[in-house]
């Protein structure tokens, strides 16, 4: 997690770990739920690429 932005870790951990939903999350990051949803995507995104992705 340490390697996500800082953006994508805070959206990530109130997700997550803190259980807010899309728009509560949104809410709290001052941002519109597109935003935070694109921001998990890109750091799941970014989570798979560095711990790899075992599918292959």
């Amino acid at each position: 997690m340490a390697r996500l932005s800082e953006r994508q870790r805070q959206a990530v951990d109130l997700y997550y770990f803190v259980g807010l939903d899309v728009a509560s999350v949104a809410q709290t990051m001052g941002c519109a739920p597109g935003t935070v949803q694109a921001t998990l995507h890109h750091a799941r995104a970014r989570l798979r690429e560095l711990l790899g992705d075992s599918d292959d």
